[in-house]
């Protein structure tokens, strides 16, 4: 009975190990996520909680609220303060709408269209400085033959 209560004791701390990495990994998802999305969790209406979180790791909001994940609750509480804080969105409770979303994709395309602009144009200069390469080329080469024929010389 003395080892199966210890396996079990094992087996409870494995868990809790576990339940920690998960939760962490969800969180750093997360974060991620909101950096890539303007500074707005882009799921679940923008709304960050436990539930979320426990969601994400793939745990039951219970597990969160256990008695031996009291230091993991705390940690998620006062990530959940600081990405609020930064969040103005998830404050207000509000979400995104179409037409903001739409006017952040619009300025992104007007940036690329205008760097693509800029790239056709540097382009342009270079091909035209080419040509110029080019005919600049072809005079000293005929230049070259000439003068080499002038001596006897055969170019190769």
């Amino acid at each position: 009975m003395g080892n199966q209560n210890f396996s079990a004791k094992a087996r409870g701390e494995l868990r809790t190990i576990d339940v920690d990495r998960k939760v962490r990994e969800a969180i750093k998802c997360i974060e991620n996520e909101i950096n890539g999305n303007d500074g707005v969790y882009p799921r679940n209406g923008g709304a960050l909680s436990c539930n979320e979180i426990a969601r994400r790791a793939g745990i039951g909001i219970t597990t969160l609220y256990s008695s031996t994940q009291v230091n993991l609750r705390a940690f998620v509480n006062s990530w959940l303060n600081t990405a609020r804080k930064i969040s103005p969105a998830e404050r207000v409770g509000f979400r995104k709408s179409h037409a903001i979303r739409a006017e952040l994709w619009k300025r992104k395309f007007q940036a690329l269209a205008v760097s693509h602009q800029k790239t056709e144009l540097d382009l342009l200069a270079v091909q035209s400085e080419l040509e110029a390469l080019k005919l600049e080329n072809e005079k000293f080469s005929s230049r070259i033959k000439e003068l080499s024929e002038n001596r006897g010389l055969k170019l190769v």
